[in-house]
């Protein structure tokens, strides 16, 4: 069976509506995940507080429920008309608003693991620093050996000790 090609694409929307619904509308036919660093966070419909809605995406956000007063950082989309691959957020992995973990499972390929990762500075405060660097936190996650992985997204010293 030929499987057809999974595009993904990562950008930082830098928490901008425009961008986020641009991104959703114009690439529709060229991507079939979007990965956002930074996506829109706010008031919609109904006053409940959330991403930008598309009726041609789904959104998936990295824990399953956002605090109030908190936003994520990193959030995906898959594109509803690709049925031939799944699309799993790892919350066994990762529990965090700055690193989103996803398997993406397209039969007979094996599993390949997503890691979408916002690590910049909430507060130029020490203490907020060091407990929100998320490139640290991403280390000692336990992601897979025997299948692919891909990390994207912003990040500062990933590679540093």
């Amino acid at each position: 069976m030929k499987t057809k090609p999974i595009r993904v694409l990562q950008l930082n929307t830098n928490r901008s509506n425009h961008v986020c619904h641009t991104l959703l509308n114009d690439y529709i036919n060229r991507f079939d995940i979007i990965l956002m660093t930074e996506p829109w966070w706010d008031r919609i419909g109904g006053g409940n507080t959330g991403p930008v809605s598309h009726h041609a995406w789904s959104p998936i956000l990295p824990v399953g429920t956002v605090n109030a007063g908190q936003r994520p950082r990193v959030l995906a989309y898959t594109k509803r008309s690709r049925t031939d691959f799944t699309v799993t957020l790892r919350s066994d992995v990762a529990q965090d608003l700055d690193i989103q973990v996803l398997d993406v499972h397209q039969h007979p390929n094996p599993t390949t693991t997503l890691v979408n990762i916002y690590s910049q500075p909430r507060s130029s405060s020490t203490v907020i620093r060091r407990r929100a660097d998320a490139a640290k936190r991403l280390r000692s996650l336990p992601l897979p050996r025997d299948n692919p992985v891909i990390i994207s997204g912003d990040w500062n010293n990933i590679c540093k000790k």
